[in-house]
């Protein structure tokens, strides 16, 4: 799933037919009203992808640091993603404590350090693919917030409404969790 399968199948729920088809088809020239109006989907896409990414469905990773025995710090810009959360610090296969600030972390020891936090989503390009590889963020779900913020930033706040609604309840259903349903078996006598 890329940003342009997600802004293509927005513009396809908005009725913006010429966006859609320039965007299957890249011969097809944008009229420039058509282009701006492709911009704010393309603006709208990555501010869902943002909200989704820090508010929803939170991307964890883990990464390997080595903390200097002078400082006992870690900024946040040392790791390779944007951090939103610090979830675990380990050392020697051990959970240690330490203190969050705005742009760092403070330990007790020094040495290599896991550190297991969530992430926000990278800014999102047109064609790579989207970070969420479990499947339950789906084209359709983000198409229907890029709807919603589309028609916020266009003033029609009664399709806004409608679009917001849609989003909202297919993030709740992507983030309920699937249980396997048993059924007793049967038994004959």
């Amino acid at each position: 799933m890329t940003l342009f399968n997600c802004i293509e199948f927005a513009a396809e729920c908005l009725n913006l037919e010429q966006i859609a088809e320039s965007i299957r088809d890249t011969s097809v020239v944008l009229a420039p009203h058509e282009r701006r109006e492709f911009d704010i989907l393309t603006h709208s896409a990555k501010a869902v992808i943002d909200e989704i990414g820090r508010e929803y469905t939170p991307l964890i990773g883990t990464d390997r640091i080595n903390v200097l025995a002078n400082q006992r710090r870690i900024l946040f810009s040392a790791l390779p993603r944007t951090v939103v959360e610090i979830l675990e610090v380990r050392h020697l296969n051990r959970e240690v404590r330490f203190t969050r600030y705005a742009d760092r972390i403070e330990l007790e020891h020094f040495g290599w350090h896991y550190v297991r936090y969530s992430y926000a989503p990278r800014v999102a390009q047109l064609t790579t693919r989207l970070e969420w590889e479990n499947g339950r963020i789906s084209i359709r779900l983000i198409a229907f917030g890029i709807c919603a913020e589309y028609c916020m930033r266009n003033g029609m706040m009664d399709e806004a409404v409608m679009w917001d609604r849609r989003y909202k309840d297919a993030l709740l259903a992507a983030m309920r969790v699937k249980r396997e349903h048993r059924i007793p078996a049967r038994r004959f006598k």
